[in-house]
């Protein structure tokens, strides 16, 4: 790599302190409560080349590694030409140690006529056997099913022993192991709460029923416990905890249609995948969090948190919170067969009774009303805001129109607030 001069001598000064201030010896060490190992470290990241392969520990060690084989006088001088070869090899051991994981989160509940394989994603039914699940993920791996035996027999004995009864999320991770390890509940997490949230979005429509999974057999299965890496290497392989709910009370055989396949593969990306994320996508994918964690509660609950989401999304450090959300989020999100009045006044009327549980102590309940025309207020709300997340592409590239470089948050709001100001005003 060739860097500025201006940038090696930067660089040469950091990296001196560095090896001066952690010699042990005669010999570079590591001390993480050191200045000098945070300033190197920091300046590096901001380096574009060493940023796209960035792992903290496998940089930082190389670079002790050469300045220990080639520096053998103390104080370590070392000159600004240097730089780009230090750096340079530090680029291709990073580069060298990405590689392919595969991350697979059982899901209990989930309906799966057949595989379905797209992008970096593969769905694996719950009534395949066990074999067929496994040859499918030896696939996916790019090795036989012999050769991954003991590890599909540690993960049954040491871990679930019946992790390969449920259906299977399996997700393609070509990443630093570091990275793949720290990351793997975020990501399938992320991806689970995306498919619940494009379901609601996208898929779902008024009056559709909810799956009941009544069949004994599920009923018995406990939750799934854990989450599996697996790669072509043992070392690169562990088992992660589950924190989190994974399941979902619906139909997936959409996923088999293409355009289902490319949007939410869209939306994915962009709210988690991306690499230079700003506060924005931040901000919609911990709503997208808070969302999934509405789900499957009790209705005051629910309702509590989806008006969380909405506050967040739209009036956060506003007043006159219920009015606006029932102002904007209409002219944001259409409902198939639901007028922008109709939604404004659910949202009204939700809101409003948010405020009753948590000021009052109210308690939540079905009305006859909603029984008797079985309009269900609660899955209204859960389908706009659904809608309202899924839509982030798309104001991303709306509010990109209006400016140059990638949009912020406070693009966001002001955007938000020009919309409730015309709703007001005319």
């Amino acid at each position: 790599m060739k860097l500025a001069a201006k940038e090696t001598n930067k660089l040469s000064k950091l990296m001196n302190a560095f090896a001066n201030s952690n010699n042990e010896m005669g010999n570079v060490i590591i001390d993480y409560e050191r200045s000098e190992y945070y300033n190197l470290r920091d300046s590096l990241y901001e380096l574009p080349e060493i940023k796209k392969v960035y792992d903290e520990d496998i940089l930082m060690n190389q670079i002790v590694h050469y300045i220990n084989r080639t520096y053998k006088k103390y104080p370590i001088h070392i000159l600004p030409e240097h730089i780009d070869e230090i750096l340079s090899k530090a680029i291709e051991i990073l580069q060298r140690e990405i590689n392919d994981h595969l991350i697979i989160l059982p899901i209990k509940i989930l309906k799966l006529n057949d595989v379905v394989s797209f992008d970096i994603f593969t769905f694996i039914p719950s009534h395949f056997s066990k074999r067929r699940k496994q040859n499918i993920i030896a696939k996916l791996i790019k090795k036989s099913r012999p050769d991954l035996a003991e590890t599909f027999e540690h993960t049954e004995i040491s871990r679930s022993k019946l992790f390969f009864r449920y259906n299977l999320l399996c997700i393609k991770i070509k990443e630093h192991t570091n990275y793949t390890h720290f990351n793997s509940t975020n990501i399938v997490k992320t991806v689970l709460y995306s498919l619940r949230c494009y379901y609601y979005s996208m898929v779902w429509k008024i009056n559709s029923p909810e799956l009941n999974f009544n069949s004994i057999q599920i009923e018995k299965m406990p939750k799934p416990s854990h989450i599996a890496i697996y790669s072509k290497d043992i070392w690169r392989q562990i088992h992660k905890p589950i924190f989190f709910d994974g399941d979902c009370n619906f139909d997936a055989t959409w996923l088999t249609d293409i355009k289902h396949q490319k949007k939410f593969t869209k939306f994915v990306n962009v709210i988690y995948f991306k690499k230079d994320s700003n506060d924005l996508q931040n901000r919609f994918l911990n709503a997208l969090w808070l969302f999934n964690d509405a789900i499957n509660q009790s209705k005051s609950i629910s309702t509590l948190l989806f008006m969380t989401v909405a506050e967040s999304l739209l009036v956060r450090e506003r007043n006159e919170k219920r009015l606006r959300i029932a102002a904007v989020l209409p002219m944001l999100v259409k409902i198939e067969n639901v007028s922008s009045r109709k939604l404004a006044e659910v949202f009204d009327s939700t809101y409003h009774a948010r405020n009753n549980f948590i000021h009052s102590g109210e308690y939540i309940i079905y009305t006859y009303k909603e029984i008797k025309e079985k309009l269900d207020t609660l899955q209204l709300t859960r389908a706009a805001l659904a809608t309202l997340i899924f839509q982030l592409p798309k104001y991303i590239v709306a509010l990109s129109s209006q400016k140059a470089g990638s949009p912020s948050v406070n693009d966001w709001d002001n955007y938000v607030n020009n919309l409730f100001k015309k709703k007001v005003m005319g």
